[in-house]
């Protein structure tokens, strides 16, 4: 008996989160959000985008795909000092009117790298340093050896809300219409 129960609620989430628009597993192409999504602009415009307290300091087709557009940007946090890499990638065409955020695991932000297998699959996705380079967590110790709490910040939340936040603006930047549907995939 409890069993059955267990089954249909599982059934029962599983329904509700596909109608809430929930993220196909990675692999499989999901059909597109936004019907004939076409770039409303050019890549290399991308460095233009005017967003607060971030530098885009690239914006070019990628070398080896040009059906790929790659950004990468700076947020800061004045009068903080730091500085969130944040990389991001959108089919030229063809998008799915999706974004997907990728994370990395333990003290690991994300990398370059995170991005290629969603936008493969059509979907605008960026990644995340979180304000420090590497996977140990030595950036939350200053040179005195006390706590820094930017840099702790950073890599707790705000490295994964300004990935998200620009990433998204770029999306709607580039094709002139916001994500339908948004997704995080990280550790």
């Amino acid at each position: 008996m409890i069993w059955t129960l267990v089954a249909v609620w599982m059934a029962a989430a599983a329904a509700y989160a596909q109608g809430r628009g929930a993220a196909p597993p990675l692999g499989i192409t999901p059909k597109p959000a936004i019907a004939n999504a076409k770039a409303a602009r050019s890549c290399e415009s991308l460095a233009m985008v005017a967003l607060p307290n971030t530098t885009i300091e690239s914006a070019a087709i990628d070398p080896k795909d040009p059906d790929i557009c790659r950004v990468t940007a700076i947020t800061t946090h004045p009068p903080a000092g730091d500085k969130i890499k944040i990389w991001f990638a959108i089919p030229v065409a063809n998008w799915n009117g999706r974004f997907l955020g990728i994370g990395g695991g333990g003290f690991s932000g994300g990398n370059p790298a995170g991005v290629n297998q969603p936008v493969s699959l059509g979907y605008a996705s960026a990644s995340t340093d979180t304000g420090h380079e590497g996977a140990s967590g030595s950036f939350a110790l200053d040179a005195s050896g006390h706590q820094n709490w930017q840099l702790i910040r950073d890599n707790a939340h705000l490295g994964i809300h300004e990935m998200t936040v620009t990433g998204k603006a770029l999306a709607q930047a580039m094709y002139g219409a916001a994500p339908r549907y948004s997704y995080f995939n990280g550790c």
